[in-house]
């Protein structure tokens, strides 16, 4: 399974454990960060494209927040990748 079928269906199943609305996961656990603004542009460039890929058309609506949902989980299963974290481990910066 692709990065990208991993992505959707992890947010599918979340948003099937929530309300049925993708938009609900955000009430998981509410976290704020502030983003530079070309960042913000970029996020908002990729709604249209993202909104079209058939990859993610059963994950609801597709918004700015989905989006920037979509590209955090696919980042840090990345980063897990890189540091060689297994699926479920939990480990500090600090050793």
């Amino acid at each position: 399974m692709s990065k990208r079928d991993q992505t959707a269906k992890h947010l599918t199943i979340q948003a099937t454990k929530t309300t049925g609305d993708v938009a609900a996961v955000s009430s998981e656990h509410p976290l704020t960060l502030r983003l530079p603004e070309e960042l913000v542009r970029w996020v908002d460039d990729l709604v249209p494209y993202v909104r079209a890929d058939l990859t993610y058309s059963t994950v609801g609506r597709v918004s700015r927040s989905q989006v920037l949902r979509i590209a955090l989980l696919e980042g840090v299963r990345e980063l897990r990748r890189r540091y060689r974290l297994e699926e479920g481990q939990i480990s500090g910066g600090d050793g």
